[in-house]
């Protein structure tokens, strides 16, 4: 098999990798869900998921800081799965003088839905990738028709305070938001992570305001916080404190995040 990575370099398998190492907690976790067990060898002290598993592994370092480059290569892997974005590219490239890397980049949900079905054409596990991607796909429809005929809510999804900083709609998480039924008031915005002020959250009169638990862990403080603002979210008690993976996770998770979202966006 031949596939293409998100920074445009030709990858070969001309047979299933048999000592992966992930960068990325989404893919850790997805690869776990491939049945992938003894083929993973070393994951990030970031990749916390599933729990009991994850804890058998070696660790080699962060995602984008603290990697441990001589780490991952002692544990002679045939493949590393990294993220553009997650992962500094000089650590990437360090990698890629000495083994095969896999540098993913998915921007919608559909990719990374096809990255799921690709994950498992490489590793030989394809039918376990297809009920994955067919578990997903049965979510996706469920909040498709309960979105037809009605509006689009107002949604801001915060990723970060001091300052407040939301996404675009170059984003998967915005992708990912808008296919459970959101509309982004900052869609058109020229920053994929963009920092907003109080005045123009407040001129944007979100009607509903989500608060992830990652990457800025949010809490009871930002939620009494923005329940005690003038907006349309605050008014009607649609300001929620929501677990980071099934907003910012894009992998075997997916299907939960359209079932959270969607019952969260369209009640």
């Amino acid at each position: 098999m031949i596939l293409t990575d998100a920074t445009s370099v030709q990858l070969e398998f001309a047979k299933p990798p048999r000592r992966i190492v992930s960068l990325v907690p989404s893919v850790t976790e997805t690869l776990f869900d491939l049945g992938l067990d003894k083929q993973i060898v070393g994951v990030t002290d970031y990749c916390v998921r599933p729990q009991a598993k994850v804890a058998s592994k070696k660790t080699v370092g962060g995602t984008k800081h603290g990697l441990d480059i001589e780490k991952i290569l002692a544990l002679r892997p045939d493949l590393v799965i990294a993220n553009a974005e997650e992962n500094k590219k000089d650590d990437i490239e360090k990698l890629r003088e000495k083994t095969t890397v896999w540098v993913t980049f998915p921007r919608t949900v559909q990719g990374a839905v096809e990255l799921i079905a690709q994950f498992g054409e490489v590793t030989g596990q394809q039918d376990r990738a297809e009920q994955i991607v067919q578990g997903i796909e049965a979510e996706r429809v469920l909040v498709t028709r309960l979105l037809q005929g009605r509006e689009r809510p107002r949604t801001l999804c915060f990723i970060w305070k001091d300052p407040w900083m939301t996404v675009n709609g170059d984003t998967f998480v915005h992708d990912l938001l808008f296919a459970c039924g959101a509309a982004n008031p900052f869609e058109t915005e020229s920053e994929r992570y963009l920092k907003i002020t109080e005045e123009q959250i407040l001129a944007a009169d979100p009607q509903v305001i989500l608060l992830p638990s990652e990457p800025y862990a949010f809490g009871r403080a930002e939620l009494e916080f923005w329940l005690d603002q003038p907006v349309a979210a605050a008014k009607t008690g649609r300001v929620h404190l929501v677990p980071g993976e099934p907003v910012t996770w894009w992998g075997s998770r997916l299907w939960l995040s359209f079932r959270l979202l969607g019952n969260l966006l369209l009640p």
